[in-house]
């Protein structure tokens, strides 16, 4: 009798030795802050200088405040987003007068990355292929009825980007030796994605065109043309700050470079962007 009760006491004491094992491995297990899918939402401004040799020789440059949406999903093998930016603001050239001119700039896109190798623990190489487009709607009133003009640049890209996750324990301390922030896990990410285009179609204006204003619309299938070709390059680099509960806070620098080719309606365009995101998680923390 004394034997059996032993044996219960000890079989009980292994259960809860065992259950509370397997409670301190779940609690000790961290969940993936940067794992999971996002609804990124955002603002900030773009700095543009483009050049249309089509209309004018002199380059027009100036800022644009901008907004920014986009659907992210990060695994351990792969990741992909779809985005879109809009704004709007006025270019200036400065010569002998001040010329002007109001601009809608349209950015939209994707990319598709494989997780190929890793460089350390916490540093990733990825790389895929990415779609790039850009719309510029342009108003110059200096120009008259010549000064209306749409051109539609878009690329096939290889892309390849490199990510580095910060996941460390923080003691108590002051950000910006003004704002106290609590002790506990950090998680942080550095990323850098550069696209390389493959093919690059323009649709843009072939020749100098003055449109006919007695119907008040502009025929842009007369007046613009399919062109391939040109050098372009985009980069974007990434910080992303990751909250407790799943979401984020992100900083994104994304510059780009465009030459067309070399004719008569020669599109010249470049822009800086400076983007404050929100990033929204989608799905439970694992």
């Amino acid at each position: 009798m004394v034997i059996r009760i032993h044996m219960k006491q000890y079989f009980f004491l292994l259960i809860v030795l065992i259950l509370a094992g397997t409670s301190a491995a779940a609690q000790e297990e961290q969940p993936s802050y940067h794992l999971g899918d996002f609804l990124k939402a955002g603002g900030g401004a773009s700095r543009i200088k483009i050049r249309d040799l089509g209309v004018s020789p002199i380059y027009y440059e100036g800022y644009a405040p901008l907004g920014t949406l986009s659907i992210d999903t990060e695994t351990e093998k792969h990741s992909w987003s779809i985005f879109g930016t809009y704004g709007y603001g006025t270019l200036k050239a400065e010569r002998l007068l001040i010329y002007q001119s109001s601009i809608h700039n349209i950015n939209y896109g994707g990319h598709f990355h494989y997780n190929i190798k890793e460089l350390r623990p916490d540093i990733n190489l990825k790389v895929g292929g990415a779609f790039q487009g850009l719309t510029n709607v342009r108003f110059s009133p200096s120009f008259r009825n010549a000064g209306s003009t749409v051109e539609s640049i878009n690329s096939i890209a290889a892309s390849a980007k490199v990510e580095w996750i910060i996941d460390r324990t923080k003691d108590r301390r002051r950000l910006l030796w003004l704002i106290p922030m609590p002790a506990g896990r950090r998680v942080t990410a550095l990323s850098y994605q550069l696209n390389v285009p493959l093919l690059t179609a323009i649709w843009s204006p072939a020749f100098s065109y003055l449109d006919d204003f007695t119907e008040g619309t502009v025929d842009y299938e007369r007046k613009n043309e399919l062109k391939f070709g040109g050098f372009r390059l985009n980069n974007q680099f990434d910080y992303t700050y990751y909250l407790k509960n799943g979401n984020g806070l992100r900083l994104s620098y994304y510059w780009e470079v465009f030459k067309g080719p070399d004719d008569f309606g020669r599109i010249e365009f470049a822009q800086h962007q400076a983007l404050l995101s929100f990033l929204i998680r989608l799905n439970a923390l694992k």
